[in-house]
């Protein structure tokens, strides 16, 4: 089986239609068929350097034209793509083991921080699959401006994003520049209708807009926590907003809006109360280069869950949960997302947990890893959460006494949702 053999098709159909990308950064244009032909001579130029079918493609230029003529010279010449950056010698080498023995795989990814990066090969029936089912979910429309400024080095932007754009003949503005800034100039300038973006993104469009009307976008937003205030200002201020869930090695959607996109899950009991394990089958091969737990098709992503009805909430991995001195386990986020609440809108970018850590550590010489998460779990209960509030700390000082009392109001009636 040789990689790209249904995309090549897809591809040339696509492009012929009036798909158009704009480069936001220099204003220029590039339409679907000025790429297919740019493509094709990018095809001669690699076969002349020495690629043949099957072989794998480093590419490791940013977001962009080029960028996008290297994948469709890639997919026509049936050349295997990896868009990356920083890789190292020995996961160049490991990926085209991994080409060598796995021929299903078209496109490589990589996964995590550098220290526990994955490498994720992943075939084309998988692409084609999250593309057909997530346009369905998102009712996605030709032509539809769509603003690309998650990086297509990474599975969302280059899968949920990039790919999905083009399979369904959208207007693609692309911008390396993800600040709220220049979203909403965008927005403005091409009336934008679609956004993939991450949480912290949503966070500084909800603070830093002040009259750009956002009513025609839907957002599609994942990979972190959003916080209640911000999704509850999505629902109004945004045509639609939907939270995704996902990993690299699943292809990478899993779930949307708290339901399976085009999988299988389950949930298993674990240590921590009432969250369970989340497993999940996908009806397409993965390739990954790490050890991972497998039964009867599943495997275990490591994040832990909670099922409300119908949906299914993502409560983060144990390395995330707290334990709290009445012996229940909480997520770091619902709690960050409760003393927030409390806060106020000014301090939706603020840490709290994160402050309380460092305040309390700086009173308690045996504490000196304040990032540990294991020094997390130990010193953080209901009952330093009150007290802190009285440490010399000038953000604390500058919180007034009422919202210390919802705060602590607040944390007494916390429960693992």
């Amino acid at each position: 089986m040789e990689p790209f053999e249904q995309l090549k098709k897809i591809m040339a159909d696509k492009l012929k239609s009036p798909t158009v990308f704009f480069s936001a950064k220099d204003n220029d244009v590039l339409s679907g068929l000025a790429l297919w032909r740019r493509a094709h001579d990018r095809r001669h130029e690699l076969r002349d350097e020495g690629y043949k079918k099957g072989d794998l493609y480093f590419c490791e230029k940013p977001n962009g034209f080029e960028f996008l003529v290297d994948l469709v010279a890639c997919i026509v010449g049936q050349y295997r793509f990896f868009p990356c950056h920083s890789l190292t010698p020995e996961e160049k080498q490991k990926s085209i083991k991994m080409a060598e023995t796995n021929p299903e795989i078209s496109v490589f990814l990589a996964t995590g921080g550098t220290i526990s990066r994955k490498i994720v090969g992943l075939s084309e029936t998988v692409l084609i699959h999250q593309m057909e089912v997530h346009s369905k979910i998102l009712n996605l429309k030709p032509e539809e401006p769509r603003l690309c400024t998650l990086p297509w080095t990474h599975s969302f932007g280059f899968v949920l994003d990039l790919l999905l754009g083009i399979y369904n003949q959208q207007t693609l503005i692309i911008s390396r520049n993800s600040s709220a800034q220049e979203i909403l100039k965008c927005v403005e300038n091409y009336q934008i209708q679609h956004l993939a973006c991450v949480p912290r993104v949503l966070e500084a469009l909800r603070q830093r807009n002040q009259n750009t009307d956002l009513s025609q976008v839907q957002v599609h937003f994942g990979g972190a926590y959003l916080s209640k205030d911000t999704l509850d200002w999505g629902k109004t201020a945004l045509k639609e907003i939907i939270e995704g869930y996902g990993l690299t090695e699943a292809g990478p959607g899993v779930l949307m809006d708290g339901r399976p996109a085009g999988c299988e899950v389950l949930l298993r009991p674990s240590k921590f109360n009432q969250l369970q394990e989340l497993w999940v089958k996908t009806h397409y091969p993965c390739f990954w280069n790490n050890k991972i737990t497998c039964e009867e098709g599943f495997f275990n992503t490591s994040d832990l869950a909670v099922q409300i009805n119908d949906k299914i909430l993502i409560k983060g991995r144990d390395s995330d949960l707290i334990k709290t001195t009445n012996g229940q386990w909480i997520s770091r986020f619902d709690l960050n997302n409760e003393i927030k609440t409390a806060l106020g809108s000014n301090y939706v970018d603020y840490d709290p947990v994160k402050q309380i850590v460092k305040t309390v550590v700086s009173n308690q010489n045996s504490y000196t890893h304040i990032d540990s998460q294991k020094k997390i779990k130990k010193i953080l209960g209901f009952e330093i959460h009150i007290e802190i509030f009285q440490a010399d700390n000038e953000f604390w000082k500058s919180v007034s006494e009422s919202r210390k009392k919802s705060i602590e109001d607040h944390l007494k009636d916390l429960k693992v949702a």
